[in-house]
């Protein structure tokens, strides 16, 4: 089990009524209470954001009445220990992504951290430069949401570069407890091709808060020190502020 070690959920869609994840202020309690009470102690609030669809300041409103609704609700919460909300945003990459001028206002928090929705298939030339030059920027550090979906995808090289360069890779929860992708999951973390961990929770059936599953899996198969790893990497990187001095490597 994963016992004392303080875990961060780092891509959830939690906020109510805000994109297709919790369709209500109740549910998101919920979820909240569940990885809670689990040993979370730091949500990443991670609502889409479609540049083909919306725009910065209507999906930051959006985000911003949510998220005050769920603290308020949570202010009167006595049955768990509420954890720390941390408000961001799960971009969807398009192409020229690199020059998105808000890109400040969609960081996780008061960090550097993007997290960035890849395309399914094999990536172009043309979207893994965009990745590496949003990354070059002082105040980036690209974070590539549920790598398991597409990281395979891509040829070797690829990945190399993207890791060599810094870009952070984050995994899904399910990744690492279903049992055909398992092993996988445990190598990529072996090999340091995955950074962080996130539940991707939307609901609280379907895709639940699950984050714990696969903590237990790492600890019970890898031992604490990897999961502490993650987790201290998660920590650090939230807790930076936007000055290129603090580069965190994972």
């Amino acid at each position: 089990m994963a016992g004392s070690i303080k875990t961060v959920d780092f891509h959830t869609h939690i906020l109510p009524c805000t994109d297709d994840g919790s369709k209500s202020v109740e549910e998101s309690v919920a979820m909240v209470r569940t990885l809670a009470v689990n040993g979370t102690d730091c949500i990443v609030l991670t609502p889409h954001f479609y540049a083909r669809l919306d725009n910065p300041e209507r999906f930051l409103r959006r985000r911003d009445q949510a998220v005050a609704r769920l603290s308020e609700a949570l202010s009167t919460e006595t049955n768990f220990a509420v954890p720390r909300l941390v408000p961001g945003a799960e971009i969807e990459y398009f192409e020229g992504v690199a020059s998105l001028g808000e890109h400040q206002l969609f960081r996780l928090g008061n960090s550097r951290c993007l997290l960035l929705e890849m395309p399914f298939g094999q990536w172009t030339s043309r979207v893994v430069n965009d990745v590496l030059q949003l990354n070059s920027r002082s105040d980036c550090r690209v974070i590539l949401a549920h790598v398991e979906r597409y990281l395979l995808d891509q040829p070797k090289e690829v990945v190399r570069t993207l890791l060599e360069n810094g870009v952070l890779m984050q995994s899904n929860a399910s990744f690492f407890y279903t049992k055909r992708t398992t092993h996988k999951a445990l190598t990529m973390l072996k090999q340091g091709s995955i950074h962080l961990l996130g539940s991707d929770c939307h609901n609280t059936t379907t895709r639940p808060p699950d984050l714990f599953k696969a903590c237990d899996v790492i600890v019970n198969r890898m031992g604490e020190r990897f999961l502490e790893k993650i987790m201290h990497t998660a920590h650090r990187l939230l807790s930076e502020n936007n000055t290129p001095q603090n580069m965190v490597q994972p």
